[in-house]
């Protein structure tokens, strides 16, 4: 049973965890960084008005995977 606790205590720590990583600022680094990094990768091929417009639109379905995934916790526990 004890070991059930610890599980449970553990899950619920790591979905406040996952909840701080979406609604938090490391969310807008991550945001900036996938930008950087997509530059990086095109080498100017791409104006950096698209990529602007295209990393917001990628960027929260990484967020809805994070918060399903943290639902799914929430249910499994």
């Amino acid at each position: 049973m004890a070991l059930d606790v610890a599980k449970l205590e553990a899950l619920k720590e790591l979905e406040l965890m996952l909840e701080k990583l979406v609604n938090g600022p490391a969310y807008e680094n991550l945001m900036i960084g996938v930008k950087e990094e997509l530059k990086k990768l095109i080498k100017g091929n791409v104006d950096d008005m698209i990529i602007d417009l295209v990393v917001p639109a990628l960027v929260p379905g990484l967020k809805a995977a994070i918060l399903l995934q943290v639902e799914k916790i929430s249910q499994d526990t």
